[in-house]
């Protein structure tokens, strides 16, 4: 037994050596998540100022909430750049394991007008890097991180009755794609029943569109039941989300369906050999869902080929407590048949490899087996459910089953109270993380009391510690806010 222990010793300390983060975990831990959309320039208690239907509080009135949702992926140089309906963009240079925000001011996060609003799309055209967003408006950079300069608004074909009919939908849910012949082409739509369009753009002029739109996939719920948005009547099942990519000769064209709102939006794919279809659903629609656990809701994402020539998709995360668009973000690996078919997956929620460390999991588990009394709903993996801290500083104990190694750990927040437009931010939390060790004693092993990164997801690995339990020690928070924990789960093994 001795021996065994000393090996274990051995290999724990080599790994502390290591100040290098190894892994991820989802929802990934992003910086500056902003106020969402739907509650930009609203105080708290106030009617909404449009969908009250969205809503899900008490009288349909508002309470602030963050978001991040539907993002546009790209790798460049080495680095991974995100663009994400509520503000632009984020990178991170060490393959995924943290993420800085750079403010491009466009989105209205920093109380300018909103220049992009939902769904952007990034795409890099000759050099250049194309933006776009919900407001149709076209941006061109030299740099992921621009500046980017306004071209003006992207010209599509007129349309008149885009619920229901054959006419091309208004411009959501964009997406560029620069083929290696050089034409550019645009695919987009949001709809309840109208499917995912496409056409050619001038790919000298990008403002400018080249022949006829086409219908390339259309909303089938009578071949593809899992497109339709659970509780919906008539059938609906808002295709959007559309994100092309292009594998030894075929074109994959990705989109989402089912509702963002709903745990069982999904991600579908279509297959053809010209950018333009015809198109073909495969048999393993959808590809990409999850709809049980902590994580559902897995969809409206981007997929691109990054470090190691790995292929990875990134992804929209259900969290719903006050808005139907209370959502976060993640990423994970993922694979292709060998028909060329993007690979039925799900999404992980437990800590992963990053590409310079491995493959696939990390082989932690959540160590998570009894929380003390009254602080429940921080450990019971519901996005919907938390434990408010509400006099500090205050402490939330997790005990394990028998002595277990400690690797890192998953703080999901929710900042109660607040309240933008009376003063009341968002900002960094404070907080110590302990173990219990097996001689009784109590060590630090995270000292957050000094946080200066706002971070409401913060996963976080430690040095591999024998631990029997393990404590949240909340500190402090932002003025005016009322710290409250939605997940507290500690891994290893």
């Amino acid at each position: 037994m001795k021996r065994i222990m000393l090996i274990a010793f051995a290999a724990s300390l080599a790994f502390s050596l290591c100040a290098e983060q190894k892994t991820f975990c989802n929802p990934i831990s992003i910086e500056n998540y902003p106020v969402g959309l739907f509650c930009r320039g609203i105080k708290n208690g106030d009617p909404p100022s449009r969908e009250p239907e969205t809503w899900i509080t008490p009288n349909k009135k508002v309470v602030q909430f963050r978001e991040l949702a539907d993002p546009s992926v790209l790798f460049e140089n080495g680095v991974w750049y995100i663009y994400p309906s509520g503000d632009l963009c984020y990178k991170s240079t060490d393959m995924g394991a943290t993420w800085k925000h750079i403010p491009l001011n466009l989105s209205g996060a920093d109380g300018s007008k909103d220049k992009i609003g939902y769904a952007p799309a990034i795409g890099k055209h000759r050099g250049k890097y194309l933006l776009i967003g919900g407001t149709g408006i076209l941006f061109e950079g030299s740099s992921p991180e621009g500046p980017f300069k306004e071209l003006g608004p992207l010209e599509l074909p007129k349309w008149k009755n885009w619920n229901w009919n054959g006419d091309p939908p208004g411009l959501w849910d964009a997406d560029f794609f620069s083929d290696d012949d050089g034409r550019l082409y645009f695919y987009w739509g949001c709809t309840p029943t109208n499917g995912i369009w496409g056409i050619e753009l001038d790919a000298d002029n990008p403002l400018k569109t080249k022949g006829e739109a086409k219908r390339l996939i259309p909303f089938e719920p009578e071949t593809q039941p899992w497109e339709i948005a659970p509780g919906k009547h008539p059938r609906m099942g808002y295709l959007e989300g559309a994100w092309m990519i292009k594998r030894d000769g075929k074109y994959i064209l990705t989109y989402a369906a089912a509702g963002t709102e709903n745990k069982e939006y999904a991600m579908g794919q279509a297959i053809s050999t010209n950018p333009m279809g015809p198109f073909v659903k495969p048999k393993n629609n959808p590809f990409f869902r999850k709809t049980k656990g902590f994580i559902t809701g897995t969809s409206h994402g981007s997929i691109a080929k990054g470090p190691g020539d790995e292929w990875w998709v990134f992804y929209t995360i259900n969290a719903n407590c006050v808005h139907w668009f209370e959502r976060r973000l993640g990423m994970d690996r993922i694979t292709f048949d060998k028909d060329g078919t993007l690979s039925v997956s799900k999404a992980t929620d437990v800590p992963q490899l990053l590409p310079k460390f491995g493959k696939g999991s990390a082989g932690w588990k959540r160590l998570n087996a009894r929380t003390q009394l009254g602080c429940e709903k921080a450990t019971d993996m519901r996005f919907k459910t938390f434990w408010k801290a509400e006099t500090l500083p205050a402490t939330l104990r997790v005990d394990f089953e028998g002595v277990m190694t400690m690797r890192s750990f998953r703080l999901i927040w929710r900042d109660f109270g607040l309240d933008v437009e009376r003063g009341v931010k968002q900002g960094p939390f404070r907080y110590r993380v302990e173990i219990l060790r097996t001689d009784g004693s109590w060590k630090t092993v995270c000292d957050a009391s000094d946080n200066k990164r706002d971070l409401l997801v913060d996963y976080r690995e430690i040095d591999p510690s024998f631990a029997v339990a393990a404590r949240l020690v909340v500190l402090g928070a932002p003025e005016g806010i009322t710290p409250a924990v939605v997940d507290f789960s500690l891994f290893g093994n």
